[in-house]
């Protein structure tokens, strides 16, 4: 018999959702189980199974075991593999740790994650390893959203280069280039030259293929010594990377996605102004690291923009540019714009008051006449008019 109900169904021909919809009697709970595996063997995908325990309440000894010893070890079998199971918890503490308890305890016939945000649990259970050659144990792009990187052991000097090679490859090729988990529990101590490759080769291409600096969430062990030489790669390397440690992958996850699928808000610094051009405007004079980041918020933006080359810029507020800010944008923001444009970049400079800020407004631009096309303007409608010719 199949069995449909609002607590037990198919769907998408794809995964099966189990919903507790109260705390329920040892006999009911058995009974449901019993159902779910009934359900099971009817359906043609057998292995993905979404668990809304938000209801579930406090499980007791006697049910923990009868999921452990009966259920999901029966599931596993009829699947003929391991089973993939999405959590989704709620706020009872209880009732949380009752269903890790359940997961870590059968972990022989299963593997489970937990999640707070039911859509992100679905896509997590689409995810079909067997059909991406590029996923790995040690190396996946998770939920189209952000890649895993796990050390596996304490890796020889070699095979150290080559993890690391193969995690540049596969950010090359993954849509979103700039989120990382890196589990490092099991990477053990750290030797200079394995750091060295990590500063002055892995994260700056990570960083530039990502188009900025990348977020990533570190999850950290107990060995002291590992942590040590992961916490000095990360502090080397902090102007190309923004990390962060935690011990629990979940909130690690969370802390890694957040901001993502959020609509960019316009803003007074940075919008995209009548479907036709991008506006940048500084709003005061900023510190090396303030100003660098801005400008890779621009970049990033751009990349959102259905137009790319059409950027106006106003310097009123800009403040003198010093030598290594005119390097920064000549030798990477304007070259790196004009990549995602995929032609010469068109830019209309609002010059101000400042003749000293002025002069190093129009000297980065000269110095970057190879990969765009500058015009200067005292007011902001002119400016508007000739990017838009021709759009």
């Amino acid at each position: 018999m199949s069995v449909i109900t609002p607590s037990l169904e198919y769907l998408d021909d794809a995964y099966i959702k189990f919903v507790y919809e109260k705390k329920y009697s040892t006999e009911e709970f058995i009974q449901i189980h019993n159902d779910l595996v009934a359900l099971q063997a009817e359906c043609p995908n057998k292995a993905w199974l979404l668990v809304d325990t938000r209801k579930m309440g406090p499980l007791s000894k006697e049910k923990q075991e009868h999921v452990v010893n009966d259920s999901v070890p029966k599931m596993a079998k009829q699947a003929g593999r391991k089973m993939r199971i999405a959590l989704l918890l709620g706020d009872d503490v209880f009732a949380s740790f009752g269903a890790k308890a359940v997961a870590e305890k059968s972990n022989e016939s299963s593997v489970s994650k937990y999640f707070s945000d039911e859509k992100r649990a679905i896509a997590w259970l689409k995810e079909n390893s067997d059909e991406n050659p590029a996923k790995t144990k040690t190396l996946e792009f998770v939920d189209e959203t952000y890649i895993k990187f796990v050390y596996e052991k304490n890796y020889e000097l070699k095979e150290f280069k080559e993890a690391h090679e193969a995690l540049l490859k596969l950010q090359s090729e993954c849509p979103t280039k700039d989120r990382l988990l890196v589990d490092t529990r099991k990477m053990g101590p750290m030797s200079e030259e394995k750091q060295e490759i990590l500063v002055s080769h892995t994260i700056p291409k990570l960083a530039e293929q990502a188009g900025g600096r990348v977020r990533v969430a570190r999850l950290m062990g107990e060995d002291v010594f590992s942590n040590f030489g992961a916490n000095i790669v990360a502090q080397k390397t902090t102007d190309l990377s923004m990390s962060k440690d935690f011990s629990d992958e979940n909130e690690a996850v969370d802390w890694l996605t957040e901001g993502i699928g959020v609509e960019l808000e316009k803003t007074l610094t940075l919008e995209f102004s009548e479907d036709s051009y991008i506006r940048f405007a500084y709003q005061e004079k900023s510190t090396k690291e303030e100003f660098e980041t801005l400008h890779k918020d621009l970049v990033k933006f751009q990349k959102t923009c259905p137009k790319k080359n059409r950027l106006m810029v106003n310097t009123s507020k800009m403040g003198v540019l010093s030598l290594d800010q005119q390097g920064f944008i000549t030798n990477k923001i304007i070259p790196q714009m004009a990549t995602h444009a995929g032609e010469k970049m068109r830019i209309a400079l609002i010059l101000g008051d400042d003749v000293f800020a002025s002069f190093s407004a129009k000297n980065v631009v000269e110095k970057s006449d190879e990969v765009s096309a500058t015009q200067c303007f005292s007011n902001e409608e002119d400016a508007a008019a000739w990017l838009k010719e021709s759009v």
